[in-house]
């Protein structure tokens, strides 16, 4: 099975059109014993003469033989050792060496020796030449390794705690596998430095599986955000499971190669469809910079992985990049869920931000119908009154009337047959009697009159009135709330209003008991005057009471506001005022000083009025 396994492995090198067990041709140097099979390893052996590296400020170069070792000797003395050759220790995957020209100078013939443990891997580009620089000779193939292995070590910690509780945990999870499992694969590609006692077929083992379950786990984040679909990433899953089994059971490093190789078309095909959903996605929503990272971070990755696949099969002579590349991917994967968690923060503040301002224009509407509520309450309130008040005042006016007809139409010829029969020195008395009976049924009669004129009776909706009568009817039904407190009147009998009167009667009624029930003085004074502007009618009600704080005036004309005692107001009274002035188009104002008094201003237009009635 194994031997199958290697071969499969071989074909496909040759089908890609890369010879294994090379030997380039060399002016330089001798192959004294070609590729062979000796010890577990394929090896291969070749003389120069030391005249190659005459220039003693120069350098050997060694070409980079993948998963092998190479041995240096100078008149068969050992100068320079890569590794174990009979690989039971690991050393670093794709290192390089240089060897200094000035060590040679005494020596005349140096002899080169390739170990490879993989037949896959039994080929080299060239043989060891002279390079005139050094100082960087393996910064590419291991000091890079080792700097991302470290990075991704560090990414990986820092995004538990970076990620934790803003996105979800098994991207958290993902991320930090994705991270470890390419920081393992840097680390082992590079063991060589860190003197690992492990053989290097479970280095290979352990680096090629790592970079399977890194792999899976890194696409993972871009298959949860559906950049990759489904079947596609579940391809890879089983593609990359496959791989692992079979690196798992292998038992040279050809099977473990041919293991890693498989996940390869997988992981192609994850890419292509990342790169059709992205440009689906840009066409939608246009590009952004979390689209951008996210490029960004797969290009990365993908670039290295293309470029590291083409250097193991030999197609192409370069560095292994996939760790680099490893670590930009994780890079830009970080950037990219950081700004998609920006995004989510962003959202999330619009939203409550939409819904602060919805919260706040529900409370306007619900505070709005709340006070259209409490308003359309008190004018049932007081439209229930006012309709209980006319049919009250209609049955009492017409029972007083009769009654009071009786007495007034008895008063003439009962005063005529009294005085007839009276004697003179009575009489006196007696028309002080009678004078009495006339001026208590004329009052009754006023009063009856008033309460007609005040409920609206006998009267149109909407008519002209005289501004005094309506103002003396109002008086006379307060009389006996009045009989403490001094009238005084400033209102031409020419001022007329076109009016609501019954609305009018209501506000004059509600300011002047508001008025005394003000009064906290001995000397008790309420002072009511018009003036008939050129546009307006306005009307100046004051008292010398107890007067209102600036917080209270703020509230006069609130539905069910009183400053009453309980059961003594319900607070509708001037709340009705506004609103009737309103109805006339008109204004009221309140000026007020704590124990100074109060005036309330009411304007009412003329023009409106007159126009009104017109229309009616």
């Amino acid at each position: 099975m194994q031997e199958i396994l290697v071969n499969a492995l071989i074909s496909f090198s040759v089908f890609l059109g890369v010879n294994v067990l090379n030997t380039p041709r060399s002016d330089v140097w001798t192959v004294s014993h070609p590729w062979d099979f000796k010890n577990n390893s394929w090896q291969l052996k070749a003389i120069a003469s030391t005249k190659i590296c005459e220039n003693r400020n120069a350098y050997l170069k060694l070409p980079q033989i993948i998963h092998g070792v190479q041995k240096i000797y100078a008149d068969e003395i050992l100068i320079l050792n890569t590794g174990d050759q009979s690989f039971q220790k690991a050393s670093s995957f794709y290192h390089t060496e240089y060897l200094a020209c000035d060590k040679l100078e005494t020596y005349k013939q140096i002899r080169w020796e390739i170990y490879s443990y993989s037949k896959f891997f039994s080929r080299f580009n060239n043989f060891p030449h002279v390079d005139k620089y050094a100082s960087f000779k393996n910064f590419l193939n291991s000091t890079l390794n080792l700097i991302a292995f470290g990075a991704l070590v560090v990414l990986s910690l820092l995004g538990i705690f970076i990620f934790n509780r803003r996105v979800e945990l098994r991207l958290i999870v993902s991320y930090v596998i994705g991270g470890a499992g390419l920081a393992t694969y840097s680390l082992m590609v590079s063991c060589g430095f860190f003197n690992l006692d492990i053989s290097m077929l479970v280095a290979h083992k352990i680096a090629d599986i790592s970079l399977g379950f890194g792999f899976v786990a890194y696409l993972y984040f871009f298959y949860a955000s559906r950049l990759i679909q489904k079947p596609e990433f579940i391809f890879l899953v089983i593609c990359i499971s496959i791989s692992i089994f079979i690196i798992l059971i292998g038992q040279n490093s050809d099977v473990v190669q041919l293991g890693t190789m498989l996940s390869m078309p997988a992981a192609a095909l994850c890419i292509v469809s990342f790169i059709i959903s992205i440009t689906i996605k840009i066409i939608k929503l246009g590009f952004s910079k979390q689209i951008g990272f996210q490029i960004a971070s797969l290009g990365a990755l993908a670039f290295s992985t293309g470029n590291d696949i083409l250097h193991i099969t030999g197609i192409i002579n370069s560095y292994m990049l996939i760790s680099v590349g490893a670590l930009g991917g994780i890079f830009f994967l970080a950037i990219a869920a950081n700004e998609n968690i920006e995004k989510t923060y962003q959202e999330r503040d619009d939203l409550v931000r939409n819904l602060e301002t919805k919260v706040a224009n529900q409370t306007k509407h619900l505070t709005d119908a709340l006070e259209k509520l409490k308003a359309s309450q008190a004018e049932l309130i007081q439209s229930s009154r006012l309709a209980s008040l006319g049919t009250l005042s209609a049955g009492i006016a017409h029972e007083i009337n009769n009654s009071i007809n009786y007495v007034h139409g008895s008063i003439v010829p009962l005063e005529r047959r009294i005085l007839k029969y009276v004697p003179e020195n009575e009489k006196p008395m007696v028309e002080r009697l009678l004078k009495a009976i006339k001026d208590g049924t004329n009052l009754t009669v006023e009063i009856v009159r008033s309460l007609r004129n005040f409920t609206g009776l006998n009267q149109s909706k909407f008519k002209e009135v005289i501004l005094k009568e309506n103002l003396q009817s109002v008086l006379t039904i307060l009389k006996s709330k009045l009989s403490e407190i001094k009238i005084e009147t400033d209102v031409s009998e020419n001022i007329r209003l076109n009016c609501y009167s019954v609305g009018m009667n209501q506000v004059f009624m509600n300011i002047i008991s508001n008025c005394v029930d003000a009064m906290n003085k001995e000397s008790k004074v309420i002072r009511i005057t018009a003036v008939d502007e050129f546009d307006n009618v306005k009307i100046v009600i004051s008292d010398n009471g107890c007067g209102m704080s600036d917080e209270v005036k703020e509230k006069i004309f609130d539905p069910f506001f009183t400053t009453k005692d309980v059961g003594k107001g319900t607070g509708l009274g001037m709340h009705i005022v506004q609103k009737e002035i309103e109805k006339h188009h008109g204004k009221i104002e309140v000026v007020s000083k704590i124990q100074e008094g109060t005036s309330f201003i009411i304007e009412i237009p003329k023009q409106f009025y007159e126009s009104s009635q017109e229309a009616a």
